[in-house]
């Protein structure tokens, strides 16, 4: 048994190479949040602030105000986003809020490594026990080499803990097959992160949410196995049940999908008190992003 054990967990190195897992901070002494259900939302905010790579100070201003004025209306306990500068951009989007915390992850030498920092990033009135990320900028660069990184964080609940991943998978620039190549690996690092914290999908309550730039009712997408990894794990997608709605709105070179999603751990999926939907897709904010902000209460 003992060598099964070392051959298995040396695997689970081999497919984890060179990841980078950073202790972002975090307070093992934080109170557990005893308000019920907790509201956690994720939201790409397009190249925040400004909207573009070089805003004018106008479009800066512009789009803090309307993304923050959503914040102000959805109001979440959590809120993970991506595409944020920095930490000082994150405070404007979600003031007021006990903690928070923004990566800044070297692009690959075929992302622009000259554009600013699209990082991931959490605000949240509830401080948690613990954040960490998952840097993949020196990973090899296979064709399969996913972007970016995770950003985790776990939470004490007076219903007891809540671990949140929020991410934003490769977006379908360039070529299609590697692009599918690169999500799915990118679910695949994720769940050797589960093993390297101890987590069990059927008995820890986990969210895994933010921009797939993937989507299961797209057939252009048909043979992609990102979202199927997540589902053949147990995972429960917060948006089913509903008739398909867009979330992210399109552009020049793109049309409208539904590429953000929140999903929902069997062991948290057990405690909602009917089947989902249980994500709320609010409505677009033009003036704040080309994304819908993805809310969810969570019992």
């Amino acid at each position: 048994m003992r060598s099964v054990l070392l051959i298995f967990m040396m695997g689970v190195g081999v497919l984890s190479a060179d990841v980078q897992v950073t202790d972002a901070g975090g307070d093992s002494r934080a109170a557990a949040w005893k308000k019920s259900p907790v509201r956690v939302a994720f939201w790409n905010v397009e190249w925040f602030p400004g909207k573009s790579p070089k805003p004018s100070p106008a479009a800066v201003e512009k789009q803090i105000r309307a993304a923050a004025a959503e914040v102000g209306t959805a109001s979440p306990d959590i809120l993970f986003a991506e595409e944020i500068r920095d930490r000082q951009a994150m405070k404007k989007l979600a003031p007021g809020r006990a903690y928070y915390y923004c990566t800044s992850i070297p692009r690959p030498a075929d992302e622009n490594p000259a554009l600013p920092n699209q990082g991931l990033a959490m605000a949240s009135r509830l401080v948690p026990r613990r954040v960490w990320v998952l840097d993949f900028s020196k990973l090899a660069q296979t064709p399969d080499r996913p972007v970016r990184g995770i950003l985790g964080a776990e939470f004490a609940l007076k219903s007891g803990k809540l671990v949140v991943y929020g991410l934003h998978l490769k977006s379908n620039r360039g070529d299609a097959a590697g692009n599918r190549q690169r999500r799915q690996r990118t679910v695949d690092l994720l769940k050797d992160d589960w093993k390297r914290q101890g987590l069990d999908p059927a008995r820890d309550r986990i969210l895994v949410g933010g921009d797939f730039n993937t989507s299961p009712d797209d057939p252009q997408f048909d043979g992609e196995r990102t979202l199927g990894k997540l589902a053949a794990a147990g995972f429960v997608n917060g948006i089913s049940g509903q008739p398909r709605a867009f979330t992210v709105s399109g552009n020049g070179w793109f049309p409208p999908n539904a590429f953000d999603h929140i999903f929902v751990s069997p062991a948290q999926a057990d405690r909602f008190p009917a089947p989902p939907p249980w994500t709320e897709v609010r409505a677009f904010v033009p003036a704040a992003s080309d994304h819908a902000m993805l809310v969810m209460e969570v019992p």
